[in-house]
């Protein structure tokens, strides 16, 4: 798949990505039963492999591409790669926020869930957890070596969309928690583990199939040609 490629094909492979890992992650944690907070961490690890992904992105793009482009100040590579580790120091400070509102919203629903007598034992399998990350580990280092590296995004990323693109995937995981959190309020006759599960799982998922399918509002600008 060459970066000339059609924009839907290329975004369309990533989709395909996102889609399966998602399903894989589902499949598990229904055939192991696993509790919310279980599913909870391994998108909570999901959102570390993000941000891992993310910052390599970034340092990659500082070496060998030009994401500080249309500047006002000139920088050399040095200058942008300092610059580069700077923001990854500060942002990843900034989102720490997300994963603390998340915990405390399931949290909160799993108190919810217990008056009603759902049975939730917590990290009882906190080695298939990590595993179960793995997942997503394999679908986002696949999209960084295919597509950051392989079809040579690097050139065009902008620093920009390098930050705010895992902001926005953590972001659409606290968005699809609350919720699942609202429904099992709202609808206390059919709250229960499943469904919470279902609604944080189908909506995340939907939200980030929006991100991918519309990369020119929301990802690397990877069709907009080099200043130099």
């Amino acid at each position: 798949m060459r970066l000339d490629a059609p924009l839907f094909v290329r975004w369309g492979a990533r989709s395909m990505s996102v889609l399966v890992a998602n399903a894989v992650v589902f499949i598990i944690a229904a055939v192991n039963d696993l509790s919310l907070i279980e599913i909870l961490m391994v998108y909570c690890c999901e959102g570390v492999w993000i941000a891992i992904f993310g910052a390599l992105r970034l340092i990659v793009a500082s070496i060998l591409g030009d994401p500080y482009r249309n500047r006002w100040v000139e920088l050399d590579r040095g200058s942008s790669l300092l610059a580069s580790v700077a923001i990854i120091v500060t942002a990843s400070s900034t989102y720490l926020w997300i994963p603390g509102v998340a915990f405390g919203a399931v949290l909160y629903a799993e108190h919810l869930l217990n008056a009603s007598n759902t049975d939730i034992d917590d990290l009882r399998h906190l080695w298939l957890v990590v595993g179960t990350s793995f997942v997503f580990l394999c679908s986002h280092g696949l999209s960084f070596v295919a597509g950051f590296l392989g079809l040579g995004e690097f050139r065009r990323a902008r620093v920009s969309d390098l930050v705010l693109f895992p902001f926005k995937r953590s972001l659409a995981l606290l968005v699809s928690i609350l919720a699942g959190l609202a429904a099992i309020v709202l609808l206390p006759a059919m709250a229960s583990r499943q469904l919470f599960a279902l609604i944080v799982i189908a909506l995340k998922l939907v939200l980030d199939l929006r991100l991918y399918s519309n990369p020119d509002r929301w990802t690397m600008a990877t069709d907009v040609p080099m200043d130099r």
